[in-house]
């Protein structure tokens, strides 16, 4: 089947002086003539726009109108025509009128909607014969009726509102006077309209007489006004007929009708006092697939509501007789109805009764088809509780299925198991192919886990790459056997990806679920315990968590830290201070001191470094509180610009993450260079065992900063096996001999002669030397006759906030 018009639309579209559009429903877009294009004042373009491009250039005023006519035509399968403001690329505002009609195939389906475009000007005689468009753009959309009259009561102008209360067309309107319009007995036309004339406005009745016998009293607003340079008269109308019970059954029946439709969208049908069915609407018929005649004076419930099939004591549920015995409404959320087709569908429903002088004669039911609304919320309830990725369920829903089997264990002394794993190396994946072959890897395992699961069992995936695995009614024993396959598994893997082939490995935690367990956040947070101490021993195995084992409280005390950590870096909780490193040998002008990190707990407690820097360093978080450290002192550095003559040196500590972290070096010249800072102010400090670790690295990094003039100091120097061999390889400007061999200097003959050995070649190297831990006056005086350049340690001074060091004084 073509989308394209018939051959005579597509010329038309490429005549360049006839503006046309064509509205293709296959793929919902337009094409504009070049004509068109030059109204919109946008280049001529070969390519289809998207209607909602188009609607665009619609009067935001105008869209629903054009939007009903177009609609109206495809139903209808009718021409159109409509008037329409665009606004075009200039923001300039022209008035259109559009004629349309439908393209349809040889099975007279419709493929598209062809419009010629018809530019309107307000000073041309042609518009003289078109209908005025402020008329109605403004008029019909009024409530009250409204009508335009000559001096003489001539109608030149009515909206649709006007035409509903006069029961006439607009066209039977405008060939009439008012006084056509009015009954006999209001004979004071001719004096109403002389006095809106001599006053300006006037207010009267004017009685009209229905085509059903019926006398309307019609409340006229009148005003004298101007148009086209013509005195004219402008009526607002309104029905102000008193309406009462007793009228006759034509009158009732207009009543029920007008409530009817006053929700025309839904479905509605009416019942008589016996049931059957007085009426029903369009909207009830399309929904239930009955005619008019095949339901008027059908039992409705018995027709529509009634279980087909399972009907046994659906005289119960018959509301409808409930509403026509009690007369009291009733409202029902998702009952089912059925079609005539056999087919059912769910639907919110009311139903009031009708009465007519006292007495009850019916009842009238409105009615929704929810179907789109049930699928949705169906939908979003899988949604919550499912991931999307590989439609396992997510961590929320395990956490409820682990309620459910601590209760069981609880209450039956039933015992559980869950599996906590996590694929090891998957960031390798995402960093090497990209998140699309993570995902990818995701679903491929998910689809492999699957036939492990026993009935009955849960398999979840928690969040990144790791899963969890409810095993219900399992002895731990059992439970580490299903952990080994799902470990083998992922052993024999391998994932190929363009090109790339990777093995995989599994850290699984186990956790026995009995009536001594807890919550079940406990249970899920001890199988992460167990899998990252899994993780900690080398990764790839298996670990059953042990509430007793060191490890696992040492992880479960990580775990703590690490949830302090972050929320401390999101709050800003982090201080810095800074401690001196005091010349012993000559004078210096300007101050060392090395930059140091304390953090606030939730209750506001400092917090030494040692105490969470560890936690931080084995979970990855070090790299983050570098940055903040490195920052922040930059930050003080500029707040002091002008007394950093008096600074000759600040250390800042830097993790082993950060050394392979290959976006640092790049984060700290660009932290420099929005500064302006003196680079030879900040010396990096690395422990040696740190250096050794990550030597390429380390040189690198070394190299780098070195190049940029910044100096570089080796902590802790001395316990590593091969530390002389390794300081050759090393830009280094510093190395602080380790605390473990000046603290006992004095009583120590092995240690003074390691300290002075360090010392010397040091010296021999040109590099500077600095003893930490000094405690007292005998060791500051011992380091110093052997030759050390600094002394750092409580002797010299404590640690104090970073903002009180007054540079200069």
């Amino acid at each position: 089947m073509s989308n394209l018009p018939p051959e005579s639309d597509t010329q038309t579209l490429e005549e360049p002086e006839i503006a046309s559009w064509e509205w293709v429903f296959a793929d919902n877009s337009l094409a504009l003539s070049e004509a068109m294009c030059n109204i919109l004042k946008i280049p001529p373009r070969t390519e289809r726009i998207g209607f909602d491009d188009f609607i665009h250039y619609i009067h935001p005023e105008d869209r629903k109108d054009l939007r009903n006519a177009i609609f109206q035509s495809y139903r209808a399968g009718k021409p159109f025509e409509d008037h329409f403001r665009i606004i075009d690329s200039s923001n300039q505002m022209q008035l259109l009128k559009s004629s349309g009609r439908l393209i349809t195939d040889d099975n007279t389906n419709a493929l598209s909607l062809f419009c010629t475009v018809e530019e309107i000007e307000d000073n041309t005689p042609e518009t003289k014969t078109e209908q005025p468009y402020f008329l109605k753009l403004l008029y019909d959309r009024l409530s009250d009726g409204f009508l335009i009259t000559d001096l003489n009561g001539n109608l030149l102008e009515v909206n649709n509102a006007c035409c509903q209360i006069l029961e006439k067309s607009r066209e039977e309107l405008l060939l009439k006077n008012l006084k056509d319009l009015q009954s006999t007995d209001n004979t004071d036309l001719k004096q109403n309209l002389q006095q809106i004339i001599d006053s300006g406005e006037h207010l009267f009745k004017f009685l009209h007489p229905t085509s059903h016998g019926e006398t309307l009293v019609l409340e006229m607003k009148g005003s004298l006004s101007d148009h086209n340079n013509h005195h004219v008269l402008v009526f607002f109308v309104r029905d102000v007929t008193e309406r009462t019970h007793n009228k006759d059954e034509l009158k009732r029946e207009n009543m029920k009708l007008k409530l009817l439709l006053d929700s025309a969208g839904d479905g509605i049908y009416a019942v008589n006092k016996y049931g059957n069915c007085s009426f029903i609407n369009r909207a009830a018929q399309e929904k239930l697939g009955y005619s008019r005649q095949q339901v008027l004076g059908k039992n409705m419930f018995e027709l529509v509501h009634m279980q087909r099939e399972h009907d046994l004591g659906h005289e119960a549920t018959d509301y409808i007789s409930q509403v026509l015995t009690t007369g009291r409404p009733i409202r029902l959320e998702e009952s089912e109805l059925w079609r005539k087709d056999g087919r059912s569908f769910p639907a919110d429903l009311s139903s009031h009764p009708l009465i007519e002088n006292g007495q009850l004669v019916g009842a009238i039911v409105v009615f929704r088809d929810i179907t789109k609304q049930h699928s949705l919320a169906m939908q979003l309830e899988y949604q919550a509780s499912h991931d999307t990725l590989t439609g396992l369920i997510n961590r929320s829903e395990l956490l409820i299925r682990i309620n459910r089997a601590l209760a069981s264990a609880k209450q039956e002394g039933r015992s559980h198991t869950l599996l906590f794993l996590d694929l090891d190396q998957f960031k390798i994946i995402n960093d090497n192919s990209g998140h699309a072959a993570g995902d990818e890897l995701l679903r491929n395992i998910a689809n492999k886990f699957k036939p492990l699961i026993r009935r009955g069992d849960s398999l979840a995936r928690l969040g990144g790459d790791e899963f969890g695995i409810l095993l219900l009614n399992c002895e731990l024993h059992v439970g580490e056997k299903i952990a080994e396959k799902f470990h083998q598994l992922i052993k024999d893997y391998k994932f190929f990806w363009e090109g790339e082939k990777y093995q995989l490995g599994a850290s699984i935690g186990v956790v026995p679920i009995t009536s001594e367990s807890q919550t079940a956040s406990t249970v899920l947070s001890a199988g992460d315990t167990a899998c990252y101490s899994a993780k900690d021993r080398g990764r790839n195995q298996i670990r059953v968590y042990r509430p007793n084992d060191t490890g696992f409280l040492r992880r479960r005390g990580d775990m703590i830290w690490l949830g302090q950590i972050n929320q401390a870096l999101k709050e800003n909780r982090f201080h810095l201070y800074y401690q001196e490193l005091r010349p012993l040998q000559i004078e210096e002008p300007g101050i060392h001191i090395e930059v140091l990190v304390k953090m606030d707990d939730i209750e506001g407690n400092r917090i030494n470094p040692g105490n969470f820097l560890p936690a931080a360093e084995r979970a990855n978080l070090t790299p983050e509180i570098d940055r903040w450290v490195i920052r922040n002192t930059f930050d003080w550095m500029e707040r002091n610009r002008e007394c950093l003559e008096h600074l000759d040196s600040a250390s800042i500590n830097l993790s082993g993450h950060s050394l392979s972290d290959k976006t640092f070096l790049e984060f700290v010249v660009h932290e420099f260079e929005q500064r302006q800072l003196p680079r030879g102010k900040i010396c990096f400090e690395i422990t040696e065992t740190v250096a050794i670790a990550n030597l390429m690295q380390a040189q690198e990094l070394f190299s780098a900063l070195s190049h940029i003039g910044c100096k570089f100091s080796l902590d802790d120097f001395g316990t590593g096996m091969s530390s002389y061999g390794y300081l050759k390889n090393l830009p280094v400007d510093y190395v602080k001999i380790d605390g473990i061999f000046v603290k006992d200097i004095i009583d120590d003959t092995i240690d003074s002669k390691l300290v002075q050995s360090i010392t010397d070649i040091a010296h021999a190297m040109k590099i500077k030397t600095i003893a930490e831990f000094v405690e007292n006056e005998a060791i500051y005086e011992r380091v110093k006759a052997i030759g050390v350049d600094y002394a750092q340690g409580y002797h010299v001074g404590k640690a104090e906030p970073l903002e009180t060091l007054k540079l200069g004084d």
